[in-house]
């Protein structure tokens, strides 16, 4: 039967009744009303006493995929989700926003520096030693800030921005599951993952000091060993031990940076760019085999002491073999929400076996993106021309940035005076800089109100959009699990907040 989750009038969980008829009642009387549908959740509108029954809440932890579950002191299960976090699109937001930073700080230097020329405020080249720099560095036209990357401090307890990121979104899903149901208990199952042993399990207590090129004398063995000595592509035979970033850019001879290609991969990797991009996602995905479970690793300890200041005194840890056992004991299939209801069921005496009927679905979403720039464009000049195709005038472009950036294809402003000096005056000049991000935009993971058939409304997650029409506007509107509908049968209802039932 269906599982209705209940709250008091002050929206305190209460326990939650299978009485269906009794629920339509209360709602047809105004004795209740609908606080979300997916789980469906009604709010009583008079005042109950507060549950004194326990719950007890089971989660099985993960990188991309958490289980999580609830369970009633007979071992009856409540509730069980299968949730996913968007933890590995961390990395990828950081680095755009330092490619975002690098730009605009490289151009406010350009800036300072063109309007020292104009101002007759430079000084000649000269050298200055800045702090952490062994060598002289030559300063031209202005002065140099000082570098102030050696003042900062982590505090302690610092973690890694994926790691505490996924840190939160792990408290934050349970403090959801806390809305739909009086949680007393929490049992959480503790890995802490040997990379080392799981790579070779007879290894010995020595050996834990031994590093990557232990008993191969040569970079170039340990990436034959790596690669079974056949080529990352495909399975020739190794020809070539290549640098995936070229040691002209700063590119080190270790075994991270190294790949074996056989004669045919390696000249397409120093012709194409596809090729290129394509080794470095494999090598990345050779080099970080334990991303997720060292990230995991990384947040455990916290995790603890957090659901123990959640559940004073009711804060309970299992582990991964304790979870299987009781698993095959009871012929429970293995999934991530099945782990979960294991895991609540762990700590009760002889419970009766009754996994939910429904297995709920939740996504994490951003709640917010602060970023205001959405991209730098490129100084651009163009040259009146004529259309080939239609005949009509039109810019042409013909250059790109007063100079050359660094892997610049097109030309340049001060490549193309000297191959036209007599056209530099016909120029057209489109200005560089920012391009802003709209501040209304609505974001992936907000609710919309959509006619999914006549007549019939459905709330849904929404997803992105895709398209534009005439007017700029978005074509199609895409929701999670359902696909695309029309703007005209969405109705936007509120903005995303983190987690949310899909």
């Amino acid at each position: 039967m269906a599982i209705t989750y209940v709250q008091d009038r002050r929206g305190r969980p209460l326990a939650p009744t299978t009485r269906g008829g009794h629920v339509r009642r209360l709602l047809d009387s105004k004795q209740a009303r609908v606080v979300c549908s997916n789980p469906f959740t009604i709010r009583l509108m008079y005042e109950v006493d507060p549950c004194t029954q326990g719950f007890v809440l089971g989660i099985d932890p993960g990188r991309t995929n958490i289980g999580i579950a609830v369970a009633a002191t007979d071992g009856t299960g409540l509730f069980t989700a299968k949730a996913e976090t968007n933890n590995k699109d961390v990395p990828k937001r950081m680095k755009v926003r330092k490619a975002h930073r690098q730009a605009s700080r490289q151009g406010e230097r350009k800036r300072r520096q063109r309007r020292a020329k104009k101002n007759g405020t430079c000084f000649d080249e000269r050298k200055r030693i800045l702090p952490g720099c062994k060598k002289p560095i030559t300063n031209h036209y202005i002065k140099n800030t000082e570098a102030r990357f050696m003042n900062r401090r982590r505090p302690k307890g610092w973690l890694t921005p994926t790691a505490n990121q996924l840190l939160l979104s792990t408290i934050s899903l349970v403090c959801k599951v806390c809305k739909l149901l009086p949680v007393t208990d929490v049992v959480l199952e503790l890995n802490k993952f040997d990379f080392m042993a799981m790579d070779n399990p007879a290894i010995q207590r020595w050996e834990y000091q031994k590093g990557p090129l232990h008993g191969y004398g040569s970079v170039e063995a340990a990436v034959y060993a790596q690669q079974k000595g056949h080529c990352i592509f495909c399975d020739q035979a190794i020809a070539n031990y290549h640098h995936v970033i070229p040691v002209s850019k700063g590119g080190s001879d270790t075994l991270d940076n190294r790949a074996g290609l056989c004669g045919h991969h390696h000249g397409l990797v120093h012709k194409q760019q596809a090729w290129v991009d394509k080794l470095a996602e494999l090598k990345a995905g050779m080099n970080k085999r334990y991303a997720a479970l060292s990230v995991v690793n990384q947040i455990m300890p916290r995790l603890v002491d957090e659901l123990g200041k959640m559940f004073p005194g009711h804060a309970l840890v299992t582990n991964g073999w304790s979870t299987k056992q009781f698993r095959d004991d009871h012929g429970i299939p293995k999934d991530h929400n099945t782990d979960a209801y294991c895991i609540a069921c762990s700590i009760l005496e002889n419970p009766t076996i009754k996994l939910p009927e429904e297995v709920y679905e939740l996504r994490k979403f951003r709640r917010h993106d602060r970023a205001i720039i959405n991209q730098i464009c490129e100084r651009n000049y163009y040259l009146p021309g004529v259309d080939p195709e239609t005949g009509k005038p039109k810019n042409i472009l013909v250059a790109k940035n007063r100079h050359k950036r660094t892997e610049q294809k097109t030309a340049s402003l001060e490549e193309f005076r000297a191959a036209h000096p007599n056209d530099v005056g016909r120029l057209m000049v489109a200005r560089g800089g920012p391009k802003y991000k709209d501040p209304n935009r609505v974001l992936p993971g907000a609710i919309f109100q959509v006619e999914t058939s006549p007549g019939k409304f459905e709330q849904l997650v929404f997803q992105g959009s895709h398209g534009r029409d005439k007017n700029g506007q978005p074509s199609y509107l895409e929701f999670v699990g359902r696909g695309n509908f029309r703007p005209n049968r969405c109705k936007y209802v509120a903005r995303g907040r983190g987690w949310q039932f899909v």
